[in-house]
């Protein structure tokens, strides 16, 4: 297959199933100070060849993923409440979708606008945050 032909098929990937993905992504750029979003093609396709994620973009280790783009090392409890830190991840449900919301010190993180009937239809369903390991 051509260069450009799997480059558009993982952009697609990423931009239709790769909410979860994204988040990490801006998080990690977030916590690195780094502009993670220029390689994310590239961490698409290392963390599916690693498998932390699978090509349909379920995330399988984020703990791994958000490593890789900080240079540092974390593990991921799951609590059932909204954590006490500056950053999570909400996990949204509605019926036969799933979307999820990065929240930070100042501010949400979310391509899909709050305002957008669509998103008033998602209920939170899970709190995913990060905690570095030391």
């Amino acid at each position: 297959m051509k260069q450009g032909i799997q480059s558009e098929i993982k952009h697609k990937m990423i931009n239709k199933y790769g909410c979860y993905f994204l988040r990490l992504v801006e998080l990690g750029g977030r916590l690195s100070g780094a502009n993670c979003e220029s390689g994310m093609e590239e961490m698409y396709s290392k963390h599916t060849q690693n498998g932390a994620m699978k090509k349909d973009c379920s995330i399988l280790y984020p703990a791994f993923i958000l490593g890789d783009l900080t240079g540092k090392r974390y593990y991921f409890p799951r609590p059932k409440e909204k954590p006490d830190c500056p950053y999570y991840i909400i996990e949204n449900v509605k019926p036969g979708h799933t979307h999820f919301t990065l929240f930070y010190e100042g501010g949400i993180w979310d391509p899909l606008p709050p305002e957008r009937p669509a998103a008033r239809r998602y209920k939170p369903n899970s709190y995913r945050f990060f905690e570095e390991m030391r």
